[in-house]
């Protein structure tokens, strides 16, 4: 995202803008997209500020595997300074991963990448999470009574799965304007004739 925790001061100090970009914080250059196409053709948000040796030869020994190491094998690339300085300024660790990724599957690159401690995840529209484990393990769907059309349907709870936080969904989401003049009225003490000639 931008704001102006990072805009103001890159302005003010280096008089250079800092640009919005899709899945990643701003910065006063465009970096390359974070959002990878896998094999099945479903993008997965790859994220890596940063990568651990660990990480790194783990990364490498699957690119290997799949064959889409290239020069990534070198020795070169085990030295943390030379990688993080490629990562930051270069390309060919991200062109390596677009290699990689494009030969597997989204649900391979998410949970394979997520076991080598990367914050890979698959982007799905939001109906698709409604069937994941993850989400069912924490009963997260909370079926809610729709009156008004005569059907149950599955809310998100809040993120925090302890109930004493009282983050369940009670009721269905207000229609608009349902909840108006009671707002206008009891809340903010508007009396009946100015809320009257408001909704005229």
């Amino acid at each position: 995202g931008i704001s102006t925790e990072a805009a103001v001061p890159y302005w003010l100090w280096y008089n250079q803008a800092a640009l919005r970009q899709t899945g990643q914080h701003a910065a006063v250059k465009y970096r390359p997209t974070t959002q990878i196409m896998c094999s099945d053709g479903k993008l997965v948000q790859v994220t890596m500020p940063q990568l651990p040796l660990n990480g790194w030869v783990q990364l490498v020994k699957w690119m290997e595997e799949v064959g889409v190491a290239g020069e990534l094998s070198d020795e070169k690339w085990r030295d943390d300074f030379y990688r993080a300085d490629r990562l930051r300024n270069g390309d060919e660790i991200h062109e390596g991963i677009i290699r990689l990724l494009s030969k597997v599957t989204s649900e391979e690159a998410f949970h394979r990448g997520q076991a080598l401690g990367m914050a890979w995840a698959v982007i799905r529209a939001a109906e698709e999470n409604m069937d994941l484990d993850h989400f069912k393990q924490r009963d997260y769907w909370q079926p809610i009574e729709q009156p008004e059309i005569g059907k149950t349907i599955l809310y998100p709870r809040a993120l925090h799965t302890n109930d004493l936080l009282g983050t369940r969904p009670k009721r269905r989401a207000p229609h608009l304007g349902e909840h108006t003049a009671t707002i206008l009225k009891q809340d903010l003490g508007i009396e009946d004739a100015v809320i009257e000639a408001m909704t005229k």
